[in-house]
């Protein structure tokens, strides 16, 4: 079969969507066309990747040519990915019996259109390019000098899907692993190959911060999450989530259970990729909608809160505490690009009712950078509470990002509210900077629950107050 000497002459195939309607007694049903290959696969994954493996690592790619025999080098597997929940993005991975491997499609919808999860396809390789993405082998086309993804037109004529998608067939591929095989499988040049791209469920596991943390850092912004699973042994791996994706601000699952998602690879490491929270997270804890008393992610909006500025703000700085679109949270500063200021400004949010509550936390996201030293991150960038109608405000303890850790959010951990239970209250951010050194502070996903998922912080001394400003930080 010489495929790619006739690709053209098959540019013509269509293959009619899928469609169920109902029929009554006026109307003929029209007959439904399935999707049918006429291509045989010759060459397993594990086998191509095998022979092309030299290029999973560096800069190097190349166009893939026809087999010995002359024909071209066709595969075929099961569709294990989708790009439903945003966190695929542009890409397919094809698993058969023996491996898998991605492949780059300049299409998005691909799950909803040709490239569904679950359907038996066969890739005509010879014409393609095969190259990687910081270590992770992938099929695509030239794109600035590297591996880029192939351009929906081509890819349609360099494939043939058949049939139905089978959820079953894509289950049998599926492996269950532990988190120590995982880490293990880095050691070996034939196990990055074999498991680069499958599709894995990792049992009894749990995210840190589960019920706490969004899966995203900066929902709806660019680039990418880390967060982590860990196994009852306290072995670790990589989750990677776009900030982007549809699910990027929802709470990752809390307690144990059971992840499922495709074990792709960055540079020196495996890292799981996680399509759809709702179906490949199973067995963990409920969060109930009712635990949430307040909630404001801050990334679009400010929702309410006001801001109180304690002395002038300098007309050059024209803010202290500014939406920021871009990173899609509120951000305190008093540089603007070229010079410092003095400044002290609270960040405010509106009364929220605890009446009602035996116990309340509360908990934020933030990153902080250029306060000069761990000790000014920690007195410059504070949050309080206070009971409505009173002006005194109690500092909270939080936790803070690690000094030097760049714009890195992090939680501020669950903070205990029981001493305010009954109440309604306010929250602040208190923020200050000096002419000499003024730092950033970055908060976002702000939210009052009534029960404590992750690990609650105990402040060390009753609340008290902010000590006051130093003369020289007022004007």
């Amino acid at each position: 079969m010489r495929l790619y000497k006739s690709l053209l002459a098959l540019a013509g195939t269509v293959f009619a969507g899928l469609g169920f309607t109902a029929c009554d007694d006026d109307f003929e049903c029209p007959p439904v066309y399935l999707p049918e290959a006429t291509w045989e696969a010759n060459t397993p994954i594990a086998e191509f990747k095998q022979n092309y493996w030299q290029y999973a690592t560096g800069s190097d790619y190349v166009q893939i040519p026809l087999n010995a025999d002359g024909d071209s080098i066709i595969i075929s597997g099961r569709i294990v990915s989708s790009d439903d929940g945003g966190n695929m993005y542009k890409q397919i991975v094809v698993q058969d019996a023996s491996g898998a491997i991605l492949i780059g499609v300049n299409a998005s919808g691909l799950n909803a259109g040709r490239y569904k999860m679950g359907e038996e396809i066969f890739v005509n390789l010879t014409g393609l390019y095969v190259g990687n993405y910081n270590n992770l082998m992938q099929i695509g086309q030239p794109y600035n000098g590297s591996i880029g993804r192939i351009d929906e037109d081509a890819m349609k004529l360099h494939s043939q899907v058949n049939g139905l998608p089978d959820p079953e067939a894509v289950a049998e591929l599926v492996i269950s692993p532990s988190i120590a095989d995982i880490n293990d499988w880095k050691k070996s040049q034939e196990d990055l190959r074999k498991y680069q791209s499958v599709i894995v469920t990792l049992k009894d596991v749990t995210f840190e911060g589960g019920g706490e943390l969004a899966w995203s850092d900066n929902p709806g912004g660019k680039y990418y999450t880390t967060r982590t699973l860990k196994d009852a042994d306290g072995n670790r791996i990589n989750v990677n989530t776009s900030n982007q994706c549809n699910f990027s601000g929802d709470l990752l699952p809390a307690g144990t259970g059971d992840v499922t998602a495709i074990l792709s690879y960055f540079k020196e490491d495996w890292q799981l990729v996680v399509c759809d929270p709702a179906t490949d997270c199973t067995g963990f804890d409920a969060i109930p909608a009712d635990n949430i008393i307040y909630s404001a992610p801050l990334s679009s909006s400010m929702e309410g809160f006001t801001i109180d500025n304690l002395t002038a703000v300098p007309e050059a700085l024209g803010a202290v505490w500014k939406l920021d679109s871009q990173y899609n949270c509120m951000v305190a500063k008093g540089y603007d690009g070229s010079k410092n200021y003095a400044a002290d400004s609270w960040f405010v949010s509106p009364v929220i009712d605890l009446t009602g509550t035996e116990t309340a936390w509360a908990t934020f996201r933030h990153a902080q950078n250029y306060f000069g030293s761990a000790a000014l991150a920690r007195s410059e960038a504070t949050f309080a509470v206070r009971v409505e109608g009173e002006t005194e405000w109690h500092k909270l303890t939080i936790n803070y990002p690690a000094y030097g850790s760049g714009f890195n959010f992090v939680s501020a951990g669950d903070i205990d509210l029981k001493a305010y239970a009954g109440k309604k209250v306010q929250f602040g951010w208190h923020y200050i900077s000096t002419a000499s050194k003024a730092g950033t502070w970055e908060v976002n996903n702000f939210m009052v629950k009534r029960q404590c998922i992750g690990t609650p912080n105990i402040p060390t001394e009753a609340p008290t107050p902010p000590a006051p400003p130093t003369p020289p930080r007022r004007l």
